[in-house]
C-alpha cells in the first residue's frame, strides 16, 4: 500500500489541486459492503480540473484513459492505465448537483494489476464496462 500512496502523493500536488472532498472510501466505490457507524472510514479525495488530471496521469505515469467507464450513484468513473507497466487508476466525477462541475476525483488505483488482476476483481466486474 505504500507505493500507492506513494504514486497518489506524487500526483496530487502536481495536477493543482483545487480542494479535498470527504468520502466514505470503499463503500462508495462499491469495493466493500457497507458498513456501519464507527466502521467506516473516511478518507480526503484528491480533486482538480478534469482536463488537468487526464493530463497529469499521462505526463507523470504513462497512464491513458482505456476506454473503460463505469459507475454507481454517486460517481461517474473512467479507467486510466499504463499496459506496460501495469499501474491504474480510478478517476471520477461526482454526480452530485452541488459538486464542482468538470472536477475529477483520484478515487482508487495501485502501481500494478491491470489489466489481469482488475478486470477479474469483483468491484470492477460491478462498476465497469470493458472498451470495445
Amino acid at each position: 500500500m505504500s507505493r500507492m500512496k506513494n504514486l497518489l502523493a506524487a500526483t496530487v500536488p502536481a495536477i493543482a489541486l483545487l480542494f479535498s472532498v470527504s468520502a466514505t472510501s470503499a463503500q462508495e466505490l462499491g469495493h466493500e459492503p457497507a458498513q456501519s457507524g464507527d466502521q467506516q472510514q473516511r478518507r480526503q479525495l484528491q480533486c482538480g480540473p478534469e482536463a488537468s488530471v487526464g493530463q497529469h496521469l499521462m505526463k507523470q505515469f504513462g497512464m491513458a484513459a482505456t476506454g473503460e467507464t463505469g459507475g454507481n450513484k454517486i460517481w461517474d468513473m473512467s479507467m486510466y492505465a499504463n499496459t506496460e507497466q501495469g499501474s491504474w487508476m480510478v478517476v471520477g466525477k461526482n454526480l452530485d448537483p452541488k459538486f464542482p462541475k468538470n472536477t475529477a476525483c483520484l478515487l482508487s488505483g495501485a502501481d500494478q494489476g491491470y489489466p489481469k488482476e482488475v478486470k477479474a476483481s469483483d468491484w470492477y466486474k460491478q462498476l465497469f464496462t470493458p472498451a470495445p
